[in-house]
């Protein structure tokens, strides 16, 4: 008898447990890229784009921790420069983009500072569930760039507004990415400025096409919105300056491609420079 009290109650103990992980295994599968998790961990959502959420200054182990998943199921943007870190790729179906903002004593991005996971960074998600396409449409073309203008503001903490031409040089459509777009700002020899251009009212995950013969005109801001949220930018002091809009090629997780992407440009040449725009920042 005592023998079968003690087989039940390893039973009973044995059945608890299984049903514990079964439960914890449940609990795991549960989404967690949802408009209420992400809201509730620190994240805003875009007033103009409703699936887009974004989250500033947050800590890496907090924000695999919050949606389920490691840096590592992301993978690197391939041609960042070395003093920048970015990793984007699909976590259940969506897009998720992750900025490093860990800057070393000179104030320049940290690169690989996304190994570690107290790192500080800008997490971009669209909620938009992603559909792998059809096989994308290649295209034979290359972007080609003219800077046309640039507006200084009067008060200077506020962004450049600069104006320029996008068009193919081709036979085919190019397609591209909103944050291959980057803005280089120098005076004389000396860097002043190096960031990603902002779109305005759009994500910076949106879509740009421009078909040969035709050119479109783009209107963006610099610099963006997350070094403008952080204080960096405090404008320019009057002096001269040149600037130059610059489109790098980038790296996609396989089934993001989508027709006529321009993935690193021509066979060994990953960027697509403007010529450099002189500007003037007067006094005050």
């Amino acid at each position: 008898m005592r023998n079968v009290t003690i087989l039940l109650i390893s039973l009973a103990l044995a059945n608890g447990a299984a049903a514990a992980e079964k439960e914890k295994s449940v609990e795991a599968e549960k989404p967690k890229l949802t408009r209420e998790n992400l809201l509730a961990h620190g994240f805003k959502q875009s007033e103009k784009v409703k699936d887009y959420f974004v989250a500033e200054r947050a800590r890496l182990a907090d924000i695999e921790s919050a949606l389920g998943f490691k840096i590592t199921d992301l993978r690197p943007e391939v041609s960042q420069d070395m003093h920048s870190d970015r990793r984007y790729g699909l976590v259940e179906g969506k897009m998720v983009a992750i900025h490093s903002e860990v800057r070393d004593a000179t104030g320049e991005i940290v690169h690989n500072s996304l190994n570690r996971r107290d790192a500080v960074c800008t997490v971009y998600i669209s909620l938009k569930k992603y559909v792998p396409p059809k096989p994308p449409l290649r295209s034979d073309s290359t972007p080609r760039l003219q800077v046309k203008s640039i507006t200084v503001p009067k008060v200077r903490a506020k962004p450049l507004k600069v104006t320029f031409e996008l068009a193919a040089d081709g036979k085919t459509p190019v397609g591209l990415i909103q944050y291959q777009f980057h803005a280089y700002i120098m005076q004389g020899d000396s860097q002043k400025f190096t960031g990603t251009v902002q779109f305005p009212g759009v994500s910076v995950l949106d879509r740009v096409l421009v078909k040969p013969g035709s050119p479109i005109t783009c209107a963006v801001t610099v610099p963006d919105n997350g070094t403008l949220a952080e204080g960096e930018w405090k404008g320019l002091d009057p002096g001269k300056y040149t600037l130059q809009v610059i489109i790098e090629g980038i790296g996609l997780v396989k089934g993001m491609g989508f027709d006529y992407l321009w993935l690193e440009g021509q066979p060994g040449d990953r960027k697509v420079e403007s010529k450099k725009f002189e500007f003037t920042v007067p006094r005050d």
